[in-house]
C-alpha cells in the first residue's frame, strides 16, 4: 500500500496567520483621517520639501492596508498563498485581514 501523500511526502493543513479586518478597518480609518487632515492643515504647503513626500507615503500605505480585507461566510476557508505556495488556511468567519501580496482562494468548506 502507498504511502498517504505519494511520493511527494505527507500534506498537511496549516493556520494562516491573519488579523481581525476590525482592527485594521479601524486603523485605515485613522489613517485616512490623519491624511486629510494633514491635507486641509497646510502640511501639504507648510513642509515644502518633505509635505508631499509624506502625503504620499501615506497614501501608499493606504492602497496597501486597503487591498489586505477579504470576508468569510460560516461554512467558508480561505487558502493563502504567496506566488504559489501554501501558506495556510483560514477558516474564521467575518472581516478579515492579510499582508496584500498573499493571493487569498475561496473554499466551501461544506461536506
Amino acid at each position: 500500500m502507498a504511502e498517504l501523500g505519494g511520493k511527494f511526502g505527507k500534506t498537511s493543513e496549516r493556520r494562516a496567520s491573519t488579523m481581525n479586518g476590525g482592527m485594521m478597518l479601524l486603523a485605515l480609518l485613522l489613517l485616512i483621517v490623519g491624511v486629510v487632515w494633514f491635507a486641509v492643515s497646510g502640511g501639504l504647503i507648510d513642509r515644502e520639501p518633505e509635505g508631499p513626500i509624506i502625503f504620499a507615503l501615506a497614501i501608499v500605505v493606504i492602497v496597501l492596508i486597503a487591498g489586505g480585507f477579504y470576508s468569510l461566510q460560516p461554512n467558508e476557508g480561505a487558502a493563502v498563498t504567496l506566488f504559489g505556495n501554501y501558506k495556510g488556511t483560514d477558516r474564521t468567519p467575518g472581516l478579515r485581514w492579510v499582508l496584500p501580496w498573499y493571493a487569498r482562494k475561496k473554499i466551501s468548506l461544506r461536506v
